[in-house]
């Protein structure tokens, strides 16, 4: 918590393999994955995203204008 490390990620890298987002209680995961979706958006072919809380389904709907998202409960 209140650092300013910066991250750097190799996007061909993600496309390929899976990737976890882990940390404490407000240390910033949420925000991280919203503008890393938002980014790389463009250069991916499917996104799961695991969101238990509801955290991401509004942002995502209106990031992709998706007609078919599928939420599973």
């Amino acid at each position: 918590p209140d650092t300013d490390l910066d991250v750097h990620l190799d996007v061909e890298e993600v496309r390929t393999k899976h990737m976890a987002v882990l940390g404490t209680t407000g240390s910033g995961k949420s925000y991280f994955v919203k503008q890393f979706i938002t980014r790389i958006a463009d250069s991916l072919n499917k996104i799961f995203v695991l969101d238990p809380h509801g955290e991401y389904s509004k942002h995502l709907k209106e990031l992709f204008n998706f007609n078919n998202f599928m939420e599973v409960e």
